[in-house]
């Protein structure tokens, strides 16, 4: 697959998807571990494209070649060989979900933090943005990335009540920072520059961005939880 100005769209894109997968996937007592959590009650707001009982763009079920080829590209499907429910209705502008793919195969497998402080910037971010969908894939991603499933939902609560240690609060604030102020204050900055490059600092930035762009499109297309994938928010 290329893009249109002739350049190769990264082999990295087989690995766009390579951490979304259904509760199967997913060791049994991890997930049980986190049903265990989802009744509790938080003190953030909860959900937003889970107040939508159909979607607004439904996912694509009959894809033309081009968008056939996406799908393959984006990775893992759900079990009936679909493709997962945010790829189905992006490919409703195939153009666009090319391109994203590119970008959002950096995020997930070519980033240069560690998964720990990834998952942990994609949480914060999901949830602050209230998405259903994106909190609860990456509350299942979370089990593999050395991150419990306790913790998992501790980043519901405000960071300061969640007994973090001082990188994962920095990386939890910078999140809120980002989403409430749209950078980083100079505490969080220094707390986090403390331990990180300033590529990784770079990919805080970039993988929260991104983040808030996937919520924005999955709360307004009102994208539902793929089956197999527990609601945990």
């Amino acid at each position: 697959m290329s893009l249109e100005n002739g350049r190769p769209v990264e082999k990295s894109n087989d690995d766009v998807v390579a951490q979304h997968f259904t509760n199967d996937e997913v060791a049994i007592d991890g997930v049980a571990e986190l049903t265990r959590w989802f009744g509790h009650e938080f003190i953030l707001p909860s959900r937003q494209d889970g107040e939508m009982n159909t979607p607004r763009i439904a996912p694509i079920t009959n894809p033309s070649d081009e968008v056939s080829e996406l799908f393959d590209k984006a990775g893992p499907r759900k079990a009936d060989g679909s493709p997962l429910n945010i790829f189905g209705t992006l490919a409703h502008h195939p153009a666009l979900l090319r391109r994203w793919l590119v970008f959002a195969s950096h995020v997930l497998a070519k980033n240069s933090l560690a998964p720990r402080d990834r998952e942990l910037l994609i949480l914060r971010t999901g949830l602050r943005c209230k998405s259903q969908y994106e909190f609860s894939q990456h509350a299942l991603i979370a089990l593999r990335s050395d991150i419990t499933a306790d913790e998992v939902q501790r980043t519901k609560l405000p960071v300061a009540d969640g007994g973090w240690s001082d990188h994962d609060a920095a990386v939890l604030t910078a999140a809120d920072d980002l989403h409430d102020d749209a950078c980083i204050s100079d505490a969080t900055w220094t707390k986090l520059s403390s331990r990180l490059t300033d590529q990784q600092m770079l990919d805080v930035l970039f993988t929260v961005g991104n983040y808030h762009v996937v919520s924005f499109a999955l709360n307004s297309c009102g994208v539902q939880l793929d089956e197999g994938v527990p609601s945990a928010m």
